[in-house]
């Protein structure tokens, strides 16, 4: 699901600013954006969102800013060293020290230094702040989840509607078949088996049009969706679009029993809803 989140945390090195953007997708895929001095912890910080994840695509950044009020008061004669070399640097290359040794490079320069950054840090230091902002993530997953689980129930309600429809009309179209039928069978009523032929090609139009079967796996499938769609379980989305799937397959089977062409727009129309549903469901975790 589409989400994003943030968090931050302030430790005697700094300040550490974590986000997170999630957005659908049916795999797992996570996009680690890490400050150069922090790759060390790359398996780490994966492992602790694929332990969490189930499907989509995660976005993480993590950056940091290093205390300069810290930086100016325990560092003043490291960052003036700093400063005198780098000024020296900048001659030696052609460039005015003023501009190119500026006090944001001077800390930068100082921080790494000092060693401030995650090489001198374990992930347990920064899992609290991984945890808080995954936290926030899930809080609008669900916020978003909660508004398409209204959206799928009224898709599936039409689909009821129609599937109603069609069974009510499914025994009018057998009886308007079965009169004209009888009606075209009188021009050949002095046939001695014409009677048994009426009888043969009504059975025999009655069980290649009968939609039945396809009906209650229908009923079933949509009462299955709506179980596993207000329960609390994990990993609902691959089941809801499997049975997403087999409710597309009946309805087309009814498309293609169909001779009647109101039966066969309720199941077109059928076959819509369904398809918003399987577009809606790739968003379900």
């Amino acid at each position: 699901m589409t989400a994003y989140a943030r968090a931050t945390l302030k430790t005697s090195q700094g300040h550490w600013l974590l986000e997170l953007h999630s957005l659908n997708r049916k795999g797992i895929d996570v996009n680690l954006q890490l400050p150069p001095d922090c790759l060390a912890l790359e398996i780490e910080i994966r492992k602790f969102f694929l332990e969490q994840l189930v499907r989509g695509q995660l976005t993480v950044r993590l950056g940091f800013t290093p205390d300069l009020e810290e930086l100016q008061t325990a560092q003043l004669e490291p960052l003036r060293r700093l400063q005198k070399s780098w000024n020296h640097v900048a001659l030696e290359l052609g460039y005015p020290p003023k501009e190119a040794v500026t006090f944001a490079f001077l800390t930068e320069q100082a921080a790494r230094s000092r060693g401030v950054s995650c090489d001198s840090i374990v992930f347990k230091t920064l899992q609290p702040l991984f945890i808080e902002a995954f936290a926030a993530l899930v809080q609008m997953k669900e916020r978003e989840g909660s508004l398409l689980q209204t959206v799928l129930v009224e898709h599936l309600k039409k689909i009821g509607d129609f599937a109603q429809l069609i069974a009510k009309r499914a025994p009018e179209v057998l009886a308007h078949y079965t009169k004209r039928l009888q009606e075209k069978m009188r021009e050949f009523a002095d046939m001695p088996d014409s009677e048994d032929r009426i009888l043969r090609e009504l059975s025999f139009f009655a069980e290649k049009s009968d939609i039945t079967e396809e009906l209650e796996r229908l009923q079933a499938h949509r009462i299955q969706f709506q179980e596993r769609l207000v329960s609390l379980e994990k990993s609902v989305g691959k089941l809801l679009d499997f049975l997403l799937q087999e409710m597309a397959r009946e309805a087309n089977t009814i498309c293609s029993k169909s001779v009647d062409a109101a039966m066969t727009h309720l199941a077109v129309e059928m076959k819509g809803e369904i398809e918003k549903m399987r577009e809606q469901v790739q968003n379900i975790e």
